[in-house]
């Protein structure tokens, strides 16, 4: 099957708008929680931003953005640079995981905890609590799987989406199965079924990923028949929610909610391509922007948002209810957010400072 190959491997608008718009949905998960807003608000309804979609359509993403932007380039520079990268990303996971969690447990003024050897060797046994920073392992998984999927897919790509779907279907019945017995106690199916590092299992976080890689090929591929796939994952998501009214569930979809996470990033990337279509709409430039600087964003929006925290609980505690403080933590965290990506965006020798740190 001939690939299509165009010259251009600039950046895709969509795919910034789309980081953007879930780094926002992550924004609000995590200020709805330092605020302790209650669950039963309707903050956590569905009239508002969903939560949870965030960190399993980034993974989803990520691999999208291989499909798109790397299968066009020269096999060699493409190989060398997703395996680069995928070395960065972990060492900034491991990096920002030990600092932030050291500096929670400082907070709570437990000083005894981190200069313990077991509390850092629980990091690796899964004893120590993962801070989000854990989404990268994932993350860094799918890049280094990256130039396979791409020679899979520029070979037999039916066949490709095919053998993900019955290995994605297949990790989701041995999770179900294995979730009741003492073998989900087992580190090894903790890390890679369960609860992986910080939450997020490795298998199914890495096949969503490689197919976020086949969408991605078949979107540079046939652009229209690639809408009839994202319509079709929209309606399954579509689907899994609705059965969630029904309180006994079907066998049948179990099989179809392993689809999921591509299923809800086809709605966000629907909604970014929507976005793209109004250039001229502020809100739109505002969340492109930071999904250019995505991984700077995650990072730094988690020094925004936990030293606002810190200096509300010293000067303003108590003065707003949980839901008035969500709203000024993630109003100010965002614009913190926005600010530090447009000083990255005008002046260069601080954009070069972080990307030397592969932010």
């Amino acid at each position: 099957m001939e690939f299509i190959r165009r010259q251009t491997t600039g950046r895709s608008k969509a795919i910034d708008v789309c980081r953007g718009l879930l780094f926002l949905l992550m924004i609000n998960t995590h200020a709805l929680t330092i605020a302790s807003v209650p669950k039963d608000h309707w903050l956590f309804s569905d009239y508002w931003l969903p939560n949870g979609w965030a960190t399993i359509a980034f993974v989803v993403l990520s691999g999208y953005g291989i499909g798109y932007i790397f299968s066009i380039r020269e096999q060699a520079g493409r190989d060398a640079a997703l395996i680069s990268r995928s070395k960065k990303i972990l060492a900034v996971m491991f990096i920002s995981n030990f600092v932030f969690s050291a500096l929670q447990e400082l907070l709570k003024k437990h000083v005894s905890t981190i200069l313990a050897p077991e509390w850092w060797i629980g990091f690796f046994t899964l004893t120590t609590e993962w801070t989000i920073s854990g989404v990268l392992f994932p993350t860094a998984l799918v890049l280094l799987c990256g130039p396979a999927m791409i020679r899979f897919c520029q070979r037999a790509l039916w066949k490709t989406l095919a053998a993900l779907i019955v290995a994605r279907i297949i990790i989701a019945l041995l999770s179900s199965s294995l979730a009741s017995t003492d073998y989900a106690d087992y580190w090894i199916f903790q890390l890679l079924l369960f609860k992986g590092f910080g939450g997020f299992p490795v298998l199914p976080f890495v096949i969503n990923g490689c197919l976020g890689v086949w969408l991605g090929i078949f979107k540079r591929f046939s652009n229209s028949a690639s809408s009839v796939i994202f319509a079709a994952l929209m309606l399954i998501q579509l689907i899994v929610y609705l059965s969630s009214f029904n309180p006994t569930a079907s066998p049948w979809l179990l099989l179809i909610s392993s689809l999921e996470a591509i299923g809800k990033f086809s709605w966000v990337f629907a909604l970014a391509l929507l976005l793209t279509r109004f250039q001229s709409f502020p809100m739109t430039s505002m969340i492109g922007l930071i999904g250019k600087f995505s991984l700077g964003s995650f990072i730094m929006h988690r020094v925004f948002i936990q030293g606002l925290n810190f200096m509300w609980n010293l000067f303003g505690n108590n003065l707003l209810s949980p839901a008035y403080y969500y709203c000024l933590l993630i109003i100010c965290t965002l614009t913190l957010t926005w600010l530090f990506c447009i000083l990255r965006e005008h002046f260069p020798i601080i954009n070069r400072c972080f990307t030397r740190l592969a932010l």
